[in-house]
């Protein structure tokens, strides 16, 4: 498919305003403007960033269209799974409360639970690897997306590394305070771009009752229902990205999350349905994707979509991408920092050493931006396909979860309340002030 002029400017000006109003945003020299939006985050851009961080280009649009193309309807169980784990959250939010007013990450939570500070470690080194490689899938995602956008003379990972300095270059400028602003405008351009699609869907020549007679007849895997039950379910109350939301959240010591998280949750359940629905409506209609192409891709070229909108469409595509990209990355730079090399806690750091910590910061999520072109890298020397890779991704995280849910909701219900008070009491997680010293020297060579 070829863009035109218009159509190129559109897909352009968005990811460029996004980082205008991620500069004008961000807050110079705060760790906790970086980190955290200053722990006063509107509830609006809580949603935002919930939003733009689990609706994925590949991982959702992508990977979800081609499981219906070829599982049938019986991919819509994973938005219901999601508003499980969504009221799970909110349900146990109370638990984890104190842990998140006093700061502490996931990883630090988990270290405190089984006083060692090793699991914390190898818990933060799990989710840089499982959030890299997700920024690598998207960046994989967008590959194929330039192509089908008509940009075939320039390398594949030539394209990966031009996403990845897109999204480094506003991720770093603004930092999460920053960045909540513009996953409104990403996200928005995302609603969009899938109700342009909607509107074209609605007039296609597929009837709905078509979607539920196909030939041959789909059937139910069990094994598909239960492994997306075991990723989704735990799934929000287990990644640090969750955590990190509610830190950065202004009504976090007042009120449960409820507001914000459901509402956030409704939408994204209806996103998730919309992918579904396209390659159902995809395998009814015949249609198949072209070797280096997608089944989802091929379905909006089916429905003929006009220009200018489908500039409209394309940039919401790449708004996708970036939303996920930025807190992902800004997550990966905090949990290395804090989490991994332990650095001293914000609270008891000298104002002095706040820009190195934030120059930190910023160095170690450009490092990850372009770590990640490596799985794109990997893909493409081995010839793995997407879907290969995300059900890679995806069932190994079964193993991260379902281990941090167990350890979070168990130990007969004195894991989050009682252990705070037992270990405060040993004295365990007091800083070692020395070893601080060695990590601020460490900073200002960084810097």
């Amino acid at each position: 498919m070829r863009l035109s002029a218009i159509d190129w400017c559109i897909v352009a000006g968005v990811p460029l305003l996004a980082w205008v109003i991620a500069r004008f945003r961000r807050q110079r020299d705060s760790w906790r403007g970086y980190f955290l939006a200053l722990g006063q985050m509107p509830t609006v851009n809580v949603a935002g960033t919930d939003i733009g961080a689990n609706l994925t280009f590949t991982a959702v649009l992508l990977i979800l269209a081609e499981e219906a193309y070829q599982r049938g309807l019986v991919v819509l169980v994973i938005p219901i799974f999601w508003m499980i784990g969504t009221f799970i959250l909110v349900g146990v939010y109370g638990r984890i409360r104190p842990f998140v007013l006093e700061g502490l990450t996931l990883h630090q939570t988990l270290g405190r639970v089984f006083e060692s500070r090793s699991i914390q470690r190898w818990a933060s080194m799990w989710t840089i690897l499982s959030f890299v490689g997700t920024v690598g899938l998207e960046l994989y995602g967008g590959v194929i997306l330039l192509r089908w956008m008509g940009l075939n003379s320039i390398h594949a990972f030539v394209g990966a590394l031009l996403l990845a300095f897109v999204v480094s270059a506003f991720t770093v400028s603004g930092g999460l305070r920053g960045i909540a602003i513009a996953d409104l405008l990403l996200d928005a351009s995302t609603f969009i771009a899938i109700g342009v699609l909607v509107w074209f869907v609605h007039w296609s020549d597929v009837s709905p009752a078509a979607l539920f007679n196909t030939h041959p007849p789909l059937k139910a895997d069990p094994v598909f229902v239960v492994a997306m039950a075991v990723i989704f379910v735990p799934f929000q109350l287990c990644t640090l990205d969750t955590w990190q939301r509610l830190a950065a959240w202004g009504g976090k010591s007042q009120r449960r999350p409820t507001k914000w998280l459901v509402s956030s949750s409704v939408l994204l359940c209806v996103a998730f349905s919309f992918p579904v629905l396209c390659g159902a409506i995809a395998r009814t209609a015949g249609l198949a994707s072209r070797p280096g192409g997608h089944i989802f891709l091929e379905f909006i070229k089916w429905l003929h979509v006009p220009p200018i909108l489908i500039g409209l469409v394309a940039a919401g595509l790449i708004s996708a991408i970036l939303s996920t990209a930025d807190e992902l990355l800004n997550c990966c730079s905090m949990t290395l920092l804090f989490d991994i090399f332990d650095i001293r806690r914000p609270s008891d750091a000298d104002p002095s050493a706040e820009p190195r910590l934030v120059a930190s910061g910023k160095f170690y999520t450009a490092l990850f931006s372009f770590a990640s072109c490596a799985v794109v890298g990997i893909a493409l020397a081995y010839g793995k396909e997407i879907s290969d890779l995300a059900v890679d991704f995806l069932y190994a995280g079964c193993i991260y979860y379902s281990t941090s849910r167990c350890t979070l909701l168990s130990r007969s219900g004195t894991t989050l309340r009682g252990c705070e008070h037992r270990i405060n009491a040993r004295g365990f997680y007091r800083r070692d002030y020395s070893r601080d010293r060695r990590l601020d020297i460490s900073l200002s060579r960084i810097s």
